[in-house]
């Protein structure tokens, strides 16, 4: 078996190991994105929160990479206390 074979096979096993953990997740979640982030397409976003049960719309943010609470920290903040909010009422 191929090395580049054998890193397909995991990382399929990765991805339905990933996504059975995400599904059992009950708790709300939020998902702030940074749409510069290179390794991951804004559209796994979307995706991640199909996975999640109780998970709101992402917020995408443009100019930010994968770090939002360092780049965009005021931003990220009233995004999270907003949230924070909805979810306690």
């Amino acid at each position: 078996m191929s090395v580049l074979l054998s890193r397909t096979i995991v990382s399929a096993l990765y991805a339905r190991f990933f996504a059975l953990m995400a599904k059992s997740i009950d708790t709300p979640v939020l998902i702030i994105w940074g749409k510069q982030g290179q390794i991951m397409n804004v559209k796994v976003s979307g995706k991640l929160k199909n996975l999640l049960k109780n998970s709101v719309l992402p917020i995408i943010l443009e100019r930010v990479g994968y770090m939002p609470i360092l780049d965009v920290e005021q931003l990220t903040v009233q995004a999270y206390l907003k949230f924070l909010k909805k979810v306690k009422s």
